[in-house]
């Protein structure tokens, strides 16, 4: 199973760390331009995942039987991801990993952290995307 959405050091994740670097710097200057430049940068990110998929993941998401991209019942969706909670909760910082719905009738995956945290801190033990499934990180206080 993929648990790496795309490698830290691949160029496509190096781009896309340094426009969020730059749209933490400068909020005000989030224009249609850069949330087009963004949403090119997640789409590369996305295809990297998708590629590094199992051929089965990847038929589940083509024929629409992926659990997350098609969730008939929440319990199809915690049972798929498992795996990725187990692994999850062995991170100090982590306090519950949950099944959520999400616009378009998806499911995701939250990551509930027990301190607030920047991105830079998690990022390598916490993937965006897993197993063909968005990942959301919030923290709990």
């Amino acid at each position: 199973m993929a648990l790496i959405a795309c490698h830290p050091a691949a160029p496509e994740h190096l781009e896309f760390e340094r426009s969020e670097a730059w749209f933490e710097a400068n909020p005000h200057h989030l224009n249609a331009t850069k949330l087009a430049e963004l949403g090119r940068l997640r789409n590369r990110i996305w295809n990297r995942h998708f590629e590094s998929l199992t051929p089965e993941v990847r038929l589940m998401i083509n024929e629409e039987r992926h659990p997350f991209r098609n969730p008939k019942s929440l319990n199809d969706c915690e049972a798929f991801s498992e795996s990725f909670r187990s692994r999850m909760k062995t991170l100090d910082y982590v306090h519950d990993v949950t099944v959520d719905a999400y616009h378009g009738g998806m499911a995701v995956l939250t990551v509930h952290l027990n301190r607030k945290m920047h991105w830079r801190e998690y990022k390598d033990d916490i993937p965006e995307l897993w197993n063909g499934t968005q990942v959301f990180v919030i923290h709990t206080e």
